[in-house]
């Protein structure tokens, strides 16, 4: 064997180590995400304890998963893409940080919208341009309009809910940033290597779809409904990441 190929077997055994590492945090949040559920329904703990505790796992995850993406660029083959989805994990991280600090410190709820909501909408314009690298490695078609269905959520709220008008606009603003994200990942449909990573995005934006209603609709409660399903796309974004590098279809 070559030097060469030696040095490329061993890229991607590393490669598949990062694999497996992110397959494993997922398997992590699909077990939180039923444990949440469960014990919320059981009422076995105050949904406020619940609800700490989802903060806490919360920014774990997401510090890990943007630690394993980082740690992956040296066997990365499209390390842009990489690199801009690990910040888009940390992105989304620092604002659940800003989030459970200001809750923790101050014992009372974050006002939405608030700084930290710069973090998790700055997650979607990474992600765009994530994808945006993607699309010029793959040449693929350049959106799907559909993805603006979306915008029928704030719309709706807008008009049938009762919230101040800056939740309104915060709300179009959150809801248009997922939505051209969808519009740019819609295509990744087309590639069965890109399904991790679409379910990723879909599972992301139909979470922030549910947090904008429950804001409106639920208030004190508003997070408890999103709390088992952020983690869960994230790991899917993280997996879906650095598995289409491994190009295999399991």
């Amino acid at each position: 064997m070559t030097d060469t190929a030696k040095g490329l077997t061993g890229s991607g055994t590393q490669g598949s180590h990062w694999v497996q590492i992110t397959r494993w945090l997922l398997l992590a949040a699909l077990v939180w995400a039923v444990c949440f559920a469960a014990l919320a329904i059981l009422h076995l703990f105050t949904l406020e304890s619940l609800i700490a505790a989802a903060d806490i796992y919360q920014l774990a995850l997401g510090f890990a998963l943007a630690a394993v993406l980082l740690a992956s660029l040296k066997t990365s083959r499209s390390r842009s893409a990489v690199l801009v989805t690990s910040l888009a994990i940390l992105s989304w991280t620092l604002g659940q940080l800003f989030w459970f600090s200001y809750t923790l410190l101050m014992q009372t709820p974050l006002p939405y919208p608030s700084v930290g909501d710069l973090g998790f909408t700055g997650t979607y314009f990474l992600l765009i341009g994530a994808l945006s690298v993607l699309e010029q490695e793959e040449n693929r078609a350049k959106g799907d309009k559909l993805a603006f269905v979306l915008l029928l959520i704030p719309l709706l709220l807008a008009i049938f809910g009762k919230s101040a008008p800056a939740v309104k606009l915060y709300n179009f603003v959150l809801g248009l940033a997922a939505a051209w994200t969808l519009y740019k990942a819609l295509p990744l449909r087309h590639a069965r290597k890109n399904r991790w990573l679409l379910g990723g995005i879909l599972v992301l934006a139909a979470t922030d779809a549910v947090f904008m209603a429950s804001v409106v609709l639920l208030r004190g409660s508003m997070t408890a409904t999103t709390a088992p399903l952020y983690p869960l796309a994230l790991a899917l974004i993280s997996y879906g990441i650095l598995k289409r590098e491994a190009g295999t279809h399991d």
